[in-house]
């Protein structure tokens, strides 16, 4: 197995890992942010607001 291949292969476990705690946070009714909110926050702190 290359290296690329590899990193590859982690990248995408690690997206599930991601997915799966955000599916767990989802269903114990956990509050989370709509796109727009999650978006304007990142805008903020590109330009350090």
């Amino acid at each position: 197995m290359s290296i690329e291949h590899y990193e590859r292969l982690k990248a995408r476990f690690d997206l599930f890992e991601k997915l799966a705690v955000a599916q767990v946070q989802a269903a114990a009714g956990e509050k989370r942010l709509t796109h727009s909110q999650v978006i304007k926050k990142l805008r903020q702190r590109l330009h350090g607001k």
